[in-house]
């Protein structure tokens, strides 16, 4: 099965044509205003706008979607020193995470504990935002059933 090379989205806009590099990074708007830079990508990665604005399971989303709205693949000390760097310093307790399923616990910690903000978070500019739900969506094998056609060992 091969993958489309420009991934589509149903009822969605084009894809922007720009990548970006740092999803932390902000710019200024017309009316003097900032905004994140993957702001262009947010109907590609949540639903709805302002306060009704919610994240989409980053596993129903495209692969080549997050790489290109700038959540490329990454391990998890990738991604704790990508936080460290936009942060500006150190993220106590970020030492004891060492797998992308202990990303999701900080994520917890961020939203106060609660298991449904946290689904719902909607801050796509955060490096952790993909890895939120305890899960590495750029896994090759998502969406694959290991109990399907015996496959499970």
């Amino acid at each position: 099965m091969t993958a489309p090379s420009t991934p589509k989205l149903q009822g969605k806009p084009s894809l922007p044509r720009t990548p970006f590099r740092s999803p932390l990074r902000r710019k200024l708007t017309p009316d003097g205003r900032t905004q994140a830079e993957t702001y262009e990508w947010l109907p590609f990665l949540a639903d709805g706008v302002g306060k009704d604005c919610v994240g989409r399971d980053p596993m129903s989303i495209p692969a080549e979607v997050l790489t290109a709205s700038g959540h490329p693949p990454r391990r998890a000390r990738d991604l704790i020193a990508a936080f460290n760097k936009t942060t500006g310093g150190e993220n106590f307790g970020l030492e004891r995470v060492e797998r992308i399923t202990g990303i999701r616990s900080w994520c917890l910690a961020c939203t106060g504990g609660n298991d449904a903000e946290t689904r719902r978070c909607s801050t796509i500019h955060c490096p952790f935002w993909p890895y939120r739900m305890g899960r590495n969506p750029h896994n090759p094998q998502r969406g694959c059933n290991p109990f399907k056609n015996g496959r499970a060992s």
